[in-house]
């Protein structure tokens, strides 16, 4: 019986064995292709892509490092010219810099092989606060012949070939071969504008640029401190118009690089020189007629001080109330009876020059280096009162003008007219009543909180609006480009509904293989399975298409890939 026994439960073990082994295998063949899946996606994440190369647009500027002793610096010093470039030893991943190496935003990984036309193939190794977007800065070298490099290089809008991350593609890069730009065009002192702008970038520098484009004739819009079409438009006119470039179509088109930073502030001392010295010598009043006349009335004018109907050349009532406006705002008189009123005497010359300066100077406190600052909300950082000069009271009167309380054009200097147009800001908003009450006229504590809440929900508007409009274009134009990368890769309309993190099937794939073919996927093979390296490729799809980057394919998303996918429509 116990032998017996020992052998019912040997048959069952036996039986419950097989059992086990057998609904294993079944289980393999069932998940297998599945789970292989999933563990083919995630082993490939680090791997070089297939599918790439694809090409993008890119702002490409240069940088390079400067060493002592040079006979010419970009800013006027050595230490200006480290603080704009860095120290150039080691690059943000620790290796050693080095002729052509690339910064670029964190959209590229370290490591990412590009190819830049006329320049090479490079590697991206560095960062930059500057650096957003479509942006690479190319290394050039050290010292005067690295300098004379990123020069000539200046600032370039071109098609970039983008490898990945691919140890099969070599760097190559003939920086001998780039032409040294003469350094004698570099001022013996620092200049005003030191930073590289283009589309996207947004801050003080901006702000200027716009400023003083728009004092120029070429910024119709205004002023936002963010950089977008309408600015790229006005600024690729005054290069055409400057020959910094010889049309539109060139690479730095719309691009504030070396030379265009150049011509600007040319042409800006060159005006400011030109208006000085057009002013007459001392003597003219009310009555007085001729080309003098007219040349002070266009100095009014380009102040805003005098409308551009009355320079006539005859000093009647509208000049004499201009005259009297000015003296006022510039603290000569208090009032039209004070002696000298209305008469354009010698202390008024000397005014009328420095307020010239000042308009046609870049303000040195907006004046940044290499890493931008976004605007904030807070815009107006110090109280300000008569007498007060310099960028902020230009801000202050900027924004008083936008809200009607300020005439005249921005000078940078708080006189009596600003005075007087604080004081109605404050009375409409309840700041102050009276112009006998304490703080009025005076820009002080509650009245920038005021300004800054207003400036803030303007500025976030319009660049909200600006980035949307700028974004559509970008995507309408890559849509464009990128239908030819996916002719033939799955039917038109191939995508019906959303998909999810973990879907499985047929929908994936097809998925995977336009995101493959567009270079955002990078497995090796298509795995019908929704996983982490499905998802981030969709978020970066969805990024660069100016969609929300939920990781999931939604409406929206789906409605841009079968756009991809549809064929063009015959005309």
């Amino acid at each position: 019986m116990k032998t017996k026994f020992f052998s019912v439960v040997s048959a069952m073990r036996g039986i419950r064995i097989i059992f086990w082994i057998t609904l294993g295998i079944l289980l393999l063949f069932a998940v297998t292709p599945r789970g292989y899946a999933q563990s083919a996606e995630n082993s490939t994440a680090n791997s070089a892509p297939q599918n790439f190369p694809y090409t993008k647009t890119f702002v490409i500027s240069s940088y390079y490092t400067p060493l002592p002793n040079q006979s010419r610096y970009i800013t006027g010093s050595f230490e200006g010219d480290v603080r704009l470039n860095g120290e150039g030893v080691h690059s943000a991943d620790g290796t050693l810099v080095y002729p052509g190496m690339a910064a670029s935003s964190r959209e590229y990984p370290f490591g990412t092989k590009m190819e830049i036309p006329g320049f090479g193939t490079v590697a991206i190794h560095d960062r930059g606060g500057a650096i957003k977007g479509n942006r690479l800065d190319i290394w050039m070298g050290e010292g005067e012949e690295g300098l004379r490099r990123a020069l000539w290089w200046g600032m370039r809008t071109l098609e970039v070939k983008v490898y990945g991350i691919d140890s099969n593609i070599q760097e190559s890069v003939n920086i001998a071969g780039i032409p040294l730009a003469d350094i004698r065009v570099i001022p013996e002192r620092s200049t005003y504008f030191k930073t590289d702008l283009a589309v996207g970038d947004d801050g003080p520098q901006v702000h200027e640029l716009q400023r003083f484009l728009k004092k120029l004739g070429y910024f119709k819009n205004d002023v936002t401190g963010y950089f977008g079409a309408e600015t790229n438009a006005a600024l690729t006119q005054f290069q055409i118009d400057r020959n910094v470039i010889p049309n539109g179509e060139d690479s730095g088109a719309g691009n504030f690089g070396p030379r265009s930073r150049y011509a600007l502030e040319a042409i800006l001392e060159e005006k400011r020189d030109k208006i000085v010295k057009q002013l007459p010598s001392p003597g003219l009043r009310k009555g007085s007629k001729g080309e003098t006349v007219k040349n002070v009335q266009e100095v009014l004018f380009d102040l805003g001080f005098l409308k551009k109907e009355n320079v006539t050349g005859n000093f009647e009532d509208k000049t004499l109330d201009a005259v009297l406006r000015f003296q006022i705002d510039a603290d000569l008189i208090h009032s039209p009876k004070d002696f000298g009123a209305g008469i354009y005497g010698p202390k008024t010359k000397a005014a009328l020059e420095s307020f010239v300066a000042q308009s046609y100077t870049p303000s040195q406190e907006l004046m940044i280096t290499r890493s931008l600052t976004p605007l904030s909300k807070t815009v107006f950082t110090q109280s300000l009162e008569l007498n007060s000069k310099g960028a902020q009271v230009a801000l202050l009167q900027d924004e008083l003008k936008r809200l009607h309380f300020f005439g005249l054009e921005p000078t940078g200097y708080f006189g009596k007219v600003t005075q007087h147009a604080v004081f109605k800001f404050q009375q409409t908003f309840g700041i102050v009543e009276k112009e006998t009450d304490f703080g009025s006229g005076i820009a002080g504590p509650k009245t920038l909180e005021k300004l800054n809440d207003i400036a803030s929900a303007r500025q976030n508007q319009k660049k909200t609006v600006a980035q949307t409009t700028e974004q559509k274009e970008v995507v309408a134009a890559r849509l464009n480009d990128e239908k030819s990368l996916v002719v033939g890769v799955v039917a038109p309309n191939a995508f019906a509904g959303p998909l999810l993190y973990g879907s499985r099937g047929s929908d994936v794939d097809r998925l995977q293989k336009v995101l493959k073919r567009l270079g955002f996927f990078p497995g090796r093979m298509t795995t019908e399975y929704y996983g982490d390296i499905t998802k981030n490729s969709v978020t970066a799809f969805q990024k660069s298409h100016g969609l929300d980057a939920s990781g999931n394919v939604d409406a929206k998303t789906l409605r841009i890939l079968n756009q991809l996918v549809s064929p063009p429509q015959s005309s």
